[in-house]
């Protein structure tokens, strides 16, 4: 069963985050709302040292991070003990762009850049995290650019940071996919779906929308996922507005 200790994915909470008065602040608030854990992204050019101690002093765990490729490539020691300093095995990707979208020898490419990082990660009891968007979604020869990262990389060092809404978004099932990257998808990514007009799709709070949350959490449960952050790329006002009415929700479907 997936831990019911709920995260906030500070990409939401971006704005908040740039200097160490700022993301004191917003630990806080963040551990009053009620959540648990929490995903580093989007953060200013803060230490690791400082936020472990800001997330200690309000008892949230770290249990992922979105960092630049550029970190990976350029001082993957440096990226290890940061890591290591905020106490989270899962090194993620936020994002990746490039011509490795657009063609199955651009994707062989990628994977043969990821590789030694995946390799490293490994040997010091770390994971490389991918996070979707929808661009994986798109067809590359005869199968989408997600197949090739799920059947072309180490199962055990290459891990998935999936987000259900550019799932839906692209017209995947999230439960579909979910299923296929099995005990993969470590850290879920909660963020719910709304139609706002005749042909506009936007980000809305969990259980506001319409994902099927009670499947998603079903089949979480069922591969092995280890927990959820909630994310929420844009908010209609406050962003701790927003994590708030996400939490209430999510907390009614049985999470901490």
């Amino acid at each position: 069963m997936m831990n019911r200790n709920l995260g906030a994915q500070l990409y939401t909470l971006r704005d908040y985050c740039q200097t160490e008065k700022d993301f004191a602040e917003t630990m806080e608030k963040v551990a009053k709302i009620g959540y648990k854990t929490i995903q580093i992204s989007g953060v200013g050019p803060l230490s690791p040292e400082f936020m472990r101690k800001e997330a200690d002093a309000n008892g949230l765990q770290v249990v992922c991070t979105h960092r630049p490729l550029s970190e990976f490539l350029d001082n993957p020691k440096e990226l290890i003990r940061f890591h290591q300093v905020l106490g989270t095995n899962i090194a993620g990707v936020g994002c990746l762009r490039g011509s490795y979208e657009e063609t199955p020898e651009g994707m062989a490419e990628l994977l043969k850049t990821l590789s030694p990082i995946v390799a490293e990660l490994k040997a010091n009891g770390m994971a490389f995290g991918y996070h979707n968007h929808a661009c994986e979604f798109k067809y590359m020869g005869n199968k989408w650019m997600m197949d090739y990262l799920i059947e072309e990389t180490d199962p055990e060092g290459f891990v998935f940071i999936p987000d259900v809404y550019w799932m839906a978004y692209a017209g995947v099932n999230p439960v579909d996919y979910l299923k296929k990257m099995g005990k993969r998808a470590r850290v879920v990514h909660f963020k719910d779906l709304q139609v706002t007009e005749f042909s506009t799709i936007t980000y809305t709070e969990v259980g506001q929308g319409n994902l099927d949350w009670k499947s998603i959490i079903k089949t979480c449960d069922e591969i092995g996922a280890q927990c959820a952050v909630v994310e929420q790329d844009k908010c209609p006002g406050n962003p701790f507005d927003s994590l708030q009415i996400s939490y209430h929700n999510l907390k009614k479907l049985g999470f901490n």
